[in-house]
């Protein structure tokens, strides 16, 4: 198989993930995929690590099984320590590792610090699969932010931007965030993800025998408080906007990669429809 082939078999993988079988999954994907006409070079890298990393969600959060040999922990750790050292590729997600590492480098940036905090939210999601543990704020915090700071700087780098950046671009991560948790809600609790940490249990009087049930009163005071919480940091992130903060590019691709979902599903709670 010659280079080419094997990144277009880790793409193929990742388009075909339950993640993007999803309706409001659809547009974010073209816009991925766009990526890679408007700016080819950077569009390329995009898709890279976003194929990359959609297969390794995948592991971790058990909708694909690891390679023959290994277990998803000591798959993804293998991982994580070939991208601190590219050499020797074993597979083609290494292959794929280290090109994209050499087209960051290209485009004059290192990206492995952003990789390695995609990998600490993978780790995170592999040792509580199947476990149905109940965490602290701080350890889902941790976990998640993660993902998150890894996505917003690798952003930031990709496309030039200046640093400060990130906390005006983490306002809509932190409203995406909530909507990804309460849209896969019930998929997660059949995976024994409890995203519902354990100081808000506690605050909504939610019993372990509570989180089977959706529309337990608990869980639909819970929804309603994420929503809300959801709507508001939507809301500051149109107040960046008018300030004219975020750049034009942002503005034009987060409502159509985000917002366009998660608006109208914080909405459909709020008014008791979801």
């Amino acid at each position: 198989m010659n280079p080419s082939e094997s990144l277009e078999l880790v793409d193929s993988q990742a388009y075909a993930s339950p993640a993007y079988q999803r309706p409001d999954s659809k547009l974010w994907l073209f816009c991925i995929k766009l990526s890679e006409h408007l700016f080819p070079k950077k569009g390329e890298l995009i898709v890279g690590i976003n194929s990359i990393m959609r297969n390794l969600d995948d592991i971790a959060d058990g909708d694909r099984e690891p390679p023959k040999g290994f277990t998803a922990i000591s798959y993804l750790q293998k991982k994580r320590e070939f991208c601190q050292n590219p050499d020797n590729p074993e597979d083609d997600v290494d292959r794929y590792i280290r090109h994209c590492s050499d087209c960051a480098q290209g485009l004059g940036f290192d990206i492995q610090e952003e990789l390695d905090d995609f990998f600490t939210y993978f780790m995170f999601d592999a040792t509580r699969l199947n476990t149905g543990q109940v965490f602290s704020k701080v350890d889902l915090d941790q976990a998640y932010n993660a993902c998150s700071r890894g996505t917003i700087n690798g952003l930031i780098k990709v496309f030039g931007l200046a640093p400060d950046k990130f906390d005006v671009l983490a306002k809509m991560g932190k409203a995406v965030r909530i909507y990804y948790t309460l849209r896969d809600f019930e998929i997660d609790m059949a995976k024994g993800f409890v995203n519902i940490p354990l100081e808000e249990m506690e605050q909504y009087q939610i019993d372990q025998k509570d989180l089977s049930d959706r529309h337990s009163p608990g869980i639909r005071q819970w929804f309603q408080a994420q929503a809300t919480l959801g709507m508001d940091w939507l809301k500051q992130h149109h107040e960046e906007v008018k300030k004219g903060n975020v750049p034009f590019l942002v503005q034009m691709i987060v409502p159509l990669m985000y917002e366009r979902s998660a608006r109208p599903y914080f909405e459909a709670v709020l008014a008791d429809k979801k």
